[in-house]
């Protein structure tokens, strides 16, 4: 697992554009608006990023601390896997540049910041949550969730390629 420091204060703006920039080029990442969005249920940091000229907005978000560089990698093929079989509810995680620190076996898709912290950035999906469900709502949702079941049972990841000694 990546050991993170215990850093829970947000970061500063300048820090949270400089960990944009590995998965935005500079000039991209500068032209934008950086807003603190309310955690996950890991508590991982999260920021709404949004382009002040064209309005495109990314999800910039930390990966969870108790969670190992595979696990996270399994979850990033899952949501691809499951996007490239029709399930569009998911968000596209960006691509790292690759001039960012490489971290061994990561994902392209997870960059490492200074303070050690594993961040992701993700296409924003505009949507508000439904506060008072109708039970059509609620039909198409277990709907949704029973498709997304059935395609996730098809996934399978080839194994992590790190030879340790005992390989």
């Amino acid at each position: 697992m990546h050991k993170p420091s215990l850093r829970t204060v947000q970061l500063p703006v300048d820090e949270i554009k400089r960990i944009a920039c590995q998965f935005l080029d500079s000039a991209q990442a500068s032209a934008m608006t950086v807003t603190p969005a309310e955690s996950g249920l890991s508590g991982s940091q999260t920021y709404i990023l949004k382009h002040l000229q064209t309005g495109r907005k990314h999800v910039l978000k930390q990966l969870p601390r108790d969670r190992s560089v595979d696990q996270i990698r399994w979850t990033q093929n899952l949501a691809d896997f499951l996007r490239g079989n029709g399930n569009t509810v998911l968000p596209i995680a960006l691509n790292r540049h690759e001039k960012g620190k490489r971290l061994i076996h990561a994902s392209s898709k997870i960059a490492a910041h200074s303070d050690g912290t594993l961040w992701q950035c993700l296409v924003y999906i505009e949507g508000l949550p439904c506060k008072t469900p109708t039970p059509n709502h609620i039909s198409l949702a277990i709907e949704a969730l029973a498709n997304f079941h059935k395609k996730a049972s098809m996934f399978r990841m080839a194994p992590c390629q790190n030879l340790s000694g005992w390989q």
